[in-house]
């Protein structure tokens, strides 16, 4: 058997080191389906962290009050591909004395997307991530000397 050269070491060991990454990431978005975006249980969890905060406002309270009926047509709408997309709310706000103008999506949006980051994007792209890159993710902050 000849002898491999550096170049060919560094070809073989790279080759190596993508098909395991490869691998990786495979298993990582396995569990990251339309189905885990869509489940009641995640629907419901969605909602109850998309609400903190704004409970005051009277949309989330109108949203609430049903929010398991409410959880079930986003998920009959996400699995018949339904349009989830209803629009913005527009509106302008003095703030410290400066005009701003706000566009907001409704609450039924915003809670399928909490669902779609938290079940999707986050468990797909947080592995990839450096520490530098995650101060917003919970456990990952990094530490200041």
């Amino acid at each position: 058997m000849p002898s491999m050269n550096s170049e060919e070491r560094r070809a073989a060991r790279r080759k190596r080191r993508e098909e395991r990454c490869a691998k990786a990431k495979a298993e990582r978005v396995k569990p990251c389906t339309l189905e885990a975006v869509a489940d009641l249980n995640s629907l419901c969890k969605a909602s109850k962290q998309a609400a903190g905060g704004v409970m005051w406002k009277s949309s989330t309270q109108r949203y609430m009050k049903d929010y398991l009926r409410n959880a079930v047509k986003s998920r009959n709408d996400l699995l018949e591909g339904r349009d989830i997309c209803r629009g913005f709310i527009r509106f302008d706000l003095w703030e410290r004395g400066k005009l701003r103008h706000i566009s907001a999506v409704h609450f039924p949006e915003r809670v399928i997307q909490k669902s779609l980051s938290q079940n999707a994007l986050v468990p797909a792209i947080v592995p990839t991530l450096i520490t530098a890159n995650s101060a917003n993710i919970k456990g990952r902050a990094p530490t200041t000397p």
